[in-house]
């Protein structure tokens, strides 16, 4: 298979100013995705928080949805899922209140973008919503 070009079509690359995109879900409509990118670390410092995105199936559109500031969470590594209610849920690795990470939801269009929890300083803590 050597010098063959596999059977894979690049819809989008992402700039350098969005790293290390994580999984996508294909919306109730079938004509979008939607995904997350990550958190970028330079010299111990973050230099980008990471972001919530859309784009179409055929690959135009691409829209930055939300763009994290580290109190409202840093670094989502999963992607969103789609509620019953129309909007994306999903958490970060860190961030929010404590720096542990948080679950919010955001609209398509960006609306209610904020965490719905932060999570505890300590690990194995119980927390309620």
């Amino acid at each position: 298979m050597s010098g063959q070009t596999p059977n894979v079509h690049v819809l989008f690359s992402f700039p350098s100013t969005s790293a290390h995109p994580g999984s996508v879900i294909l919306a109730r409509d079938g004509l979008h995705l939607y995904g997350t990118t990550g958190a970028i670390v330079s010299n111990n410092t973050v230099t980008y928080h990471g972001s919530v995105f859309g784009i179409t199936t055929d690959g135009s559109g691409f829209n930055v949805i939300h763009t994290f500031l580290g109190a409202d969470g840093s670094g989502p590594l999963a992607g969103v899922i789609e509620a019953s209610d129309g909007l994306f849920y999903g958490t970060t690795e860190k961030g929010g209140a404590h720096g542990k990470g948080t679950l919010y939801r955001v609209a398509k269009d960006g609306r209610h973008s904020r965490p719905s929890t932060t999570f505890p300083r300590r690990a194995g803590r119980r927390w309620q919503a």
